[in-house]
């Protein structure tokens, strides 16, 4: 069934696609909604729940421009001054760097779901005063029987070939407003076992990871990739959620980061200095935990195959036969018809409106040639054989 979808198109027009029809700009159609009823709030609404695409070839500089007719609107939603991102990818600059860092090479937006244990630690009885201490030394903790689950989206730079993700969130606009942005058609469910393994004493995952379509993952975690369809809410969402408030105040954290990161780096060199008198596994030794978590990690060959979940041994499974009643898809087929009028109407107003451009022929999905799944580039997946189920 046919539902209008809305591209953010490389010219800098965020435009509206209806099937095989010619695409209309956004803004023409706000405009037409303002005469009759002048309400942005309930047309952006609608909008924010369609599904959304990058064209090819898509910047960050013009997919903010592709915003710019309703950045007050987004700016409400974002609690992000969404104008003053749009007025400053106008300014003519030259980019110099002053530092030996190279440019990502890409900006892509994708979801993840994290699913841990939730771990319950045991009260301390005595006071903390020594904050390093507590942080450096073990803790008595029990899995609890539930799990956390976070998930949210992210706005993270790569350098293609490179296994390695850099946030962006800080980056001066200047520096990436002419680089290609893309939406992942992939999102990702991570696994972590590193409480499990470590509360439990025995080699046991929260998945099979032998099992058909689960992924090795960094540190202690397993992972599941599926598809994914994104709508306007979350590609803005997405964005401007590791953005700073406004480029000014992006550019005052900066200066602040730079202070602090020479002020820990001479501390970091004192410390280096004087290791050779610390002996070692001493109380003010530092963990590392990615190191730590990375030199547990057990593999699962001993783990043994379970029975799929709802199968039972030695039972043949009857097969289910699905009846449709007359008109059960009536609802549905009407409302796509209605849609396809309304946006039929607009398509004859815009061709006596000469101020709207009407778009037509193919448009190009932006499609990134890696596969990334945070600091991993991964192949894909490979599909079993036709079986009639």
């Amino acid at each position: 069934m046919f539902e209008p979808d809305l591209f953010f198109c490389n010219d800098g027009v965020l435009r509206v696609k209806m099937g095989n029809k010619p695409m209309l700009p956004l803004q023409f159609i706000y405009s037409i909604h303002k005469k009759t009823k002048g309400d942005t709030f309930s047309f952006m609404t609608y909008w924010m729940k369609r599904t959304t695409h990058f064209e090819e070839n898509l910047t960050v500089g013009k997919f903010l421009s592709c915003l710019e007719p309703w950045g007050d609107f987004f700016k409400l939603i974002t609690d992000t001054n969404v104008p003053a991102y749009i007025e400053e990818v106008k300014k003519p600059f030259s980019v110099k760097r002053d530092d030996n860092t190279e440019d990502v090479d890409y900006l892509m937006i994708y979801y993840s779901t994290v699913i841990r244990d939730d771990v319950d630690y045991k009260r301390e009885k005595e006071e903390i005063f020594d904050i390093e201490k507590h942080l450096n030394s073990r803790k008595e903790a029990r899995l609890s029987g539930y799990f956390l689950i976070d998930g949210h989206f992210t706005c993270s730079g790569y350098r293609r070939g490179i296994v390695e993700e850099y946030s962006v969130s800080h980056t001066p606009l200047k520096e990436i407003v002419n680089t290609p942005i893309f939406l992942s058609d992939k999102q990702f469910v991570f696994f972590e076992n590193y409480h499990r393994h470590k509360i439990l004493e025995e080699n046991k995952s929260l998945l099979n990871t032998s099992g058909y379509g689960v992924v090795d993952s960094q540190f202690n975690k397993q992972a599941l990739i599926g598809n994914i369809n994104y709508k306007l809410e979350d590609v803005v969402t997405a964005f401007f959620d590791w953005m700073a408030y406004e480029p000014s105040s992006r550019d005052a954290f900066n200066e602040e980061l730079k202070a602090l990161v020479l002020s820990a780096q001479e501390q970091y060199d004192n410390e280096t200095n004087s290791k050779n008198s610390t002996p070692t596994g001493s109380p003010n030794q530092v963990i590392d935990f990615d190191q730590a978590t990375d030199s547990d990690q057990d593999t699962d060959s001993d783990q043994t195959t379970e029975e799929p979940l709802g199968s039972e041994s030695g039972k043949t499974q009857e097969e289910v036969k699905v009846s449709i009643m007359p008109g059960a898809f009536q609802s549905i087929t009407e409302h796509a018809q209605e849609e396809m009028n309304i946006y039929n109407t607009y398509l004859e107003i815009a061709k006596k409106d000469n101020s709207a451009i009407i778009r037509i022929g193919g448009l190009k999905k932006a499609a990134c040639e890696e596969t990334r799944m945070k600091k991993q580039i991964i192949s894909k997946q490979v599909p079993t054989k036709y079986k009639k189920i």
